[in-house]
């Protein structure tokens, strides 16, 4: 059985899969798109977001949810967006770090998937949005 599903990882940069998962979910410049299939990384591509000046992007969710994903990784998100995104039906999983092709493999391999808010002190009120 030929099982497609999508994963968009924050990213910390523009590398693709060679580059580094973001900390932040809202702070990330950009997100990479990996459809797997039968566990295999078929297909990746970079997407810049709208937080590439360093701020935080309020419309996170909303962007990922148009992108078509099944799962959201990254390494820490707010409570806001977790609940919004786990509300567009999305699974979320934090508590990744390092190159976005081994935290893709984590996930993969189930060794990723726990939901945890950001902790990092970077502030979520986005404008009293609470995320």
């Amino acid at each position: 059985m030929n099982v497609t599903r999508r994963i968009v990882v924050a990213a910390a940069d523009e590398l693709g899969l060679d580059g580094m998962v973001s900390p932040h979910f809202g702070h990330s410049p950009a997100v990479v798109v990996v459809d797997v299939a039968d566990g295999q990384i078929r297909e990746s591509r970079v997407v810049p977001t709208l937080a590439g000046d360093g701020e935080h992007q309020c419309g996170m969710p909303t962007f990922i949810a148009r992108l078509k994903a099944d799962v959201v990784v990254a390494g820490g998100m707010g409570p806001g967006a977790i609940q919004a995104l786990a509300g567009a039906g999305i699974v979320v999983a934090t508590g990744a770090s390092g190159p976005i092709r081994d935290a893709v493999a984590k996930y993969l391999q189930g060794d990723l998937g726990s939901v945890a808010t950001c902790g990092d002190g970077h502030g979520h009120g986005c404008h009293g949005h609470g995320h």
